[in-house]
């Protein structure tokens, strides 16, 4: 009886580990920081004026960023909303929010429009923590009647680790008329 119970109890573990999501990410150095990538994204539309890319740590525990966000859209007349946060954890020494802007041209080849850099680091926040920074801004003037979309990259480093994630949005159409 034992046996069969202790069989089910591992066939049971074994079933339920399947349907786990496992992600993969690759381990490099940088200026001799490790540096863990992953793109852990996932993308939905809000609304047909506003897409959203989310990236969130795999382990609670052990990992420096929590969760990585970015975010577009529609203002009207050509202007584009973009808002990129990145949390962390633990507190950190660095922070980087990257927002690249790309417009779809012939229908299937995203192309590079602009490139948002933002930084932070602990001495710049000498009596706060630093685990977490949020951008929000609009680029004025694109194209209209193109789709575009936000390509994210969200970089943290604490006690000598680093840990990238990647989010992506869908591709929302940039019109005249917004909201």
């Amino acid at each position: 009886m034992r046996k069969k119970l202790y069989t089910l109890i591992c066939a049971g573990l074994i079933m339920a580990a399947s349907v786990i999501t496992v992600h993969a990410a690759e381990m490099e150095s940088i200026n001799g920081v490790a540096i863990e990538t992953a793109d852990y994204n996932s993308t939905h539309l809000v609304d047909e004026n506003t897409s959203e890319g989310i990236a969130r740590g795999v382990e609670q525990r052990g990992r420096i960023i929590d969760t990585a966000i970015s975010s577009i859209s529609n203002l009207g007349k050509g202007d584009v909303g973009i808002f990129i946060q990145t949390l962390a954890h633990i507190e950190c020494d660095k922070i980087k929010n990257i927002a690249i802007l790309q417009r779809l041209e012939d229908g299937d080849k995203w192309v590079e429009v602009s490139r948002y850099t933002y930084d932070a680091s602990k001495e710049d926040f000498p009596t706060e923590p630093l685990v977490g920074m949020t951008n929000d801004f609009t680029v004025k003037n694109q194209k209209t009647g193109y789709y575009y979309r936000v390509v994210g990259v969200h970089y943290v480093e604490s006690n000598g680790k680093g840990q990238s994630f990647m989010t992506k949005t869908d591709g929302i159409k940039i019109t005249e008329y917004g909201d």
